[in-house]
């Protein structure tokens, strides 16, 4: 799938969904150096989630986040942010989220991937959480 991603106004713009990874290399405004490798999202409501930075920065931005980490979203923005996530992710469920490959190495299988659906799952489940308990959500490299 090719194109980028304008489904929601204020989502994921400038976000590239053009082969198997929008990461970095799509975000203009982002160097490497400035994604830092995990991501934490962690919430009273849940267990901590830990992501690779790249595909945390991604979601965020599907979110309707600025993606700037640490960052963090009050209870009452939490419906709103997963609603978002959600509808990208019904609109792309299959398309691949994977972590970009270390620089001047090609991706050894790259006949399999991991969609959205799958990797933003676990963020849906924290965000559901927080928002029904009335929690903040906070991330952090």
């Amino acid at each position: 799938m090719t194109g980028f991603y304008t489904g929601h106004a204020g989502v994921a713009d400038n976000i590239a969904l053009a082969g198997p990874n929008p990461t970095a290399s799509s975000l203009p405004h982002l160097r490497d150096e400035d994604i830092p490798m995990l991501v934490t999202f962690k919430t009273d409501a849940h267990a901590d989630i830990i992501m690779f930075g790249d595909v945390a920065l991604t979601l965020l931005k599907l979110m309707g986040q600025s993606g700037r980490i640490p960052g963090a979203l009050l209870a009452a923005d939490i419906p709103q942010a997963l609603a978002r996530l959600q509808a990208a992710v019904a609109e792309h469920p299959d398309l691949a989220l994977d972590p970009a490959p270390p620089a001047g190495r090609e991706e050894e299988d790259s006949g399999r991937h991991v969609s959205l659906a799958n990797r933003a799952l676990p963020l849906i489940d924290l965000l559901t959480k927080a928002a029904a308990r009335g929690k903040n959500v906070m991330w952090d490299h």
